[in-house]
């Protein structure tokens, strides 16, 4: 090269003013976490139950949501939830002592969700998505089905429930969150986060289970 090797000292200080990491966007911590996400679970000996409460943790701390619960499709072919974050005591109890066979996972008439994106099912407090006896299961049982004050409202017994989906299209676990910090319903772009997570989370559970 002719002239001999210039430092560009101006360019360089806009790259590095470009790129620095300033105050983190919504969508930057999103990515970010996911990253550090991917980069605790490679551990070769990391167990599934590890790999899930890590999951669990990092969306609750990302989407905002205070309760997170993650199950998955046993070797005996039964769903079991396996990783829970936020809950009480007893609804975490109760909730451990649950089995759903892969009728209950494709059964849609207990609570009637609603579809709100790819693999996203809402279930409405209203529409009581639980059977008689698994009251327990959620933190505040006394405040299920008091009616709703507003639209955007979260309330106690609403979910969100997001598949998990294998390489043959079969359902393989699902994440369940309910509870926004807030108590409203949480923005589309949240959701359409949990779905890429999810995703993702299951190219990893298609390796393990």
């Amino acid at each position: 090269m002719m002239g001999g090797k210039v430092k560009d000292t101006g360019q360089e200080k806009f790259l590095l003013r470009m790129y620095s990491s300033g105050s983190e966007t919504d969508d930057e911590e999103f990515l970010g976490g996911m990253r550090d996400f991917l980069e605790r679970i490679k551990a070769p000996n990391e167990t599934l139950e590890a790999v899930l409460h890590e999951a669990a943790i990092y969306i609750e701390a990302f989407s905002q949501f205070k309760e997170v619960a993650i199950g998955v499709r046993g070797s005996d072919d039964l769903y079991r939830y396996s990783a829970l974050v936020g809950f009480t005591r007893d609804a975490e109890a109760a909730r451990r002592k649950m089995t759903f066979t892969s009728r209950d996972m494709n059964d849609l008439s207990i609570g009637r969700p609603i579809r709100i994106c790819r693999v996203s099912q809402y279930y409405l407090s209203e529409r009581k998505p639980f059977q008689q006896g698994q009251e327990n299961t959620y933190n505040r049982p006394n405040l299920l089905g008091i009616p709703r004050q507003r639209a955007d409202e979260m309330v106690e017994g609403d979910f969100i429930e997001i598949s998990l989906v294998g390489k043959n299209k079969e359902i393989i676990g699902w994440i369940e969150i309910s509870g926004t910090m807030i108590g409203k319903l949480p923005k589309r772009m949240v959701i359409l986060q949990m779905e890429f997570f999810a995703s993702c989370l299951s190219l990893v559970l298609s390796k393990i289970i």
